[in-house]
């Protein structure tokens, strides 16, 4: 099994990348996650990777994040998901806001995503969450080594609720607040944190 690749981004577009190892060009299919983690053509690229077999075609997949991966096992652990809705879901929804609204049971957070509908969504819910916990989200969107990311207090939180006051989603606040402080760091205040986080939603 191949669990990890490094080489050159020679490819990259959203939903697939192609990597050199060595003059062998590997095609990933990736989340919209992982293409915004990627750099340049050019650059060097390291991803967690899952190898799908299915009637004799082989499709690889690939995460810039360990628990990106460990997300995308668990859902295909869910009735009538494979790995394409899989991709789709992660694409939607980051792995630390998927966790969230599983733990809560709120259907209502996962955005709207071309493929899944309601019954995926109570499907995923009510499968995943007595096992949940398994996945690690304690180091927020820094990664595995990043720092971690608190939304329940201070200006991200203060700055999640005026988003909601404003009529955008949650979950979409959030998402957007955690990518202004991975950006810029935690240090700003309630209106710089808005202010950015509009460019996101």
């Amino acid at each position: 099994m191949i669990d990890r690749i490094k080489g050159v981004l020679i490819e990259k577009n959203p939903g697939r990348v192609v990597v050199d190892c060595s003059g062998v060009g590997y095609g990933l299919n990736i989340t919209l996650y992982t293409y915004e983690k990627l750099g340049t053509l050019g650059s060097e690229a390291n991803l967690y990777t899952y190898l799908h077999v299915a009637e004799g075609i082989m499709q690889m997949y690939g995460f810039s994040r360990q628990t990106e991966r460990d997300m995308f096992f668990m859902l295909l652990s869910v009735s009538k998901i494979g790995p394409k809705m899989a991709l789709a879901i992660l694409s939607g929804i980051s792995v630390e806001n998927l966790v969230r609204a599983v733990k809560k049971g709120d259907k209502h957070s996962f955005p709207k995503i071309s493929g899944v509908g309601g019954m995926t969504i109570e499907r995923i819910i009510v499968e995943l969450k007595k096992k949940i916990d398994k996945i690690d989200i304690g180091q927020g969107e820094g990664g595995e080594d990043g720092p971690r990311i608190s939304l329940e207090e201070g200006p991200a939180n203060e700055a999640i609720k005026a988003l909601e006051s404003l009529g955008y989603k949650r979950i979409h606040a959030e998402t957007a607040i955690e990518r202004v402080i991975k950006d810029s760091g935690a240090d700003q205040s309630v209106e710089e944190l808005i202010k950015k986080a509009l460019k996101y939603i």
